[in-house]
């Protein structure tokens, strides 16, 4: 759909796929190593996946997906910190004018390399303990 929308508005000239390619599998990288965290955390603690769904909706609108940076004024931690906002414009810069934010780059590879070594950390630890807590 996205490349539909592209090549039909003749926007292709501008964007960057390759870059595009490589946000892409960052951020799905990224998903898929909250989503083994909350899996090992949802078996352990049966009301973790209520704190998630309470997490997510607060990141989402921290996410200036519903509203303009512009409207911040001093207030920039809050996108600062979100990891969403990085996720969100390391796909969107490459579509929209073809430059990358190096900032959310990195801080979007940055959180990819602190989940795996999370992730590392847990499974090793606790993946035996598993079958008893289900």
């Amino acid at each position: 759909l996205i490349f539909g929308v592209i090549f039909i508005a003749d926007a292709y000239s501008r964007c960057n796929i390759f870059l595009f390619f490589i946000s892409f599998i960052i951020v799905q990288a990224n998903i898929s190593l909250i989503v083994n965290l909350t899996l090992f955390l949802s078996s352990r603690f049966r009301d973790f996946t209520q704190i998630i769904n309470t997490i997510v909706q607060v990141l989402f609108f921290c996410t200036p997906v519903l509203w303009k940076i512009d409207s911040l004024k001093s207030d920039l931690f809050i996108i600062t910190f979100n990891p969403m906002y990085h996720w969100i414009e390391i796909l969107r810069q490459p579509l929209m004018s073809g430059d990358l934010n190096y900032f959310s780059f990195v801080f979007s590879v940055l959180s990819l390399f602190i989940l795996f070594l999370l992730n590392c950390f847990i499974i090793g630890r606790y993946s035996k303990k598993i079958p008893f807590w289900v």
